[in-house]
């Protein structure tokens, strides 16, 4: 008997008509998703599988029937997964307020499929993080629905456990973060920073961009009124001569090898030229030997900062390892 009901279904397979109509039916199912109508895409995915059960569009159809039977309403409607995902494709046309309204209205409501409930709740952590850079709304949202994480389908958990790990990041609490996010981490062919990692990264690049511009502003302040009273003996900055062909040959290479890798080159460049004359003018002013070693000093530790700030805003750290 199993052989016979084996030998009917690939009969069935070889009828032209009969794929024909199964991937029509799987093309309509989609349709219907698209357009907001998960009853008629489930009556057209059954009906796909129905006609051909071992069709190429099979087992995408048993997919989505279960993930669509996920999201039915206790009333077997899919009213509340209807009204998230006009809310996701309204989104251009409403303000942050109204879409947010509108997904926390809907959580309000009984009767709402588990799934749909963990998607919108999901909706808007996302949203408070990437939209209103608010980690803690997404951190007050997520938490109740990270805490019953177990009860989840796996991609939802998923989801669940990476905004609760960059919620945690983002409000500086990094090793909560990378606790909760060893929850689901893989191991990747080739090494890559995991999403809090990459929040920390931003954070430790930040707090480096601040240090870097209070050096450059506390040389400014240190050399400036000394180097209005150098500029009186008009000193000739022959340095800035080996320092540009420096920057053009290094443009060059770095070009050479991979179009816009000398970005950062320019404006590095523009940077030094000025702590340079800063420098050269300030210590050529009639002022006690330790202040222009102190000068010296200050310029030596604003040309780093000019480095780290041009390959910061260019976005070429990998120069460095970052």
């Amino acid at each position: 008997m199993p052989i016979l009901l084996l030998w009917l279904t690939l009969a069935r397979a070889q009828d032209p008509d009969v794929l024909q109509r199964h991937l029509a039916l799987a093309e309509a199912s989609m349709k219907a998703e698209r357009r907001g109508d998960p009853a008629e895409a489930v009556a057209a995915c059954t009906e796909a599988v129905d006609v051909l059960p071992t069709g190429p569009r099979a087992q995408r159809c048993v997919d989505r029937l279960a993930f669509l039977a996920a999201r039915r309403d206790t009333d077997g409607s899919y009213a509340g997964w209807q009204e998230l995902e006009a809310v996701r494709r309204a989104r251009r046309s409403l303000t942050q307020a109204e879409a947010r309204g509108r997904v926390i209205a809907l959580l309000s409501r009984e009767g709402i499929a588990a799934s749909t409930v963990a998607e919108a709740t999901i909706w808007l952590a996302s949203e408070a993080l990437d939209m209103d850079g608010d980690p803690q709304r997404a951190l007050d949202v997520i938490a109740p629905l990270y805490a019953r994480r177990a009860s989840l389908a796996d991609a939802l958990r998923k989801r669940t456990v990476m905004l609760q790990a960059r919620a945690l990041a983002e409000l500086g609490r990094s090793e909560e973060a990378l606790g909760v996010e060893t929850e689901i981490a893989v191991a990747a062919p080739m090494p890559r920073p995991t999403p809090v990692q990459a929040v920390m990264h931003d954070q430790a690049v930040g707090r480096r961009n601040v240090a870097a511009a209070a050096i450059l502003l506390g040389f400014a302040i240190l050399a400036a009124p000394l180097a209005v009273r150098g500029a009186r003996r008009r000193p000739v900055p022959m340095g800035l001569v080996p320092l540009w062909l420096a920057i053009g040959l290094a443009w060059w290479v770095a070009e050479s090898w991979d179009v816009g890798a000398g970005r950062a080159l320019l404006p590095m460049g523009a940077g030094f030229t000025g702590v340079h004359l800063l420098a050269v003018l300030a210590r050529t002013a009639d002022a006690p030997a330790v202040l222009r070693g102190l000068v010296a000093f200050a310029a030596a530790a604003a040309t780093f900062a000019v480095a780290w700030l041009a390959l910061a805003f260019t976005g070429t750290l990998g120069w460095v390892g970052l």
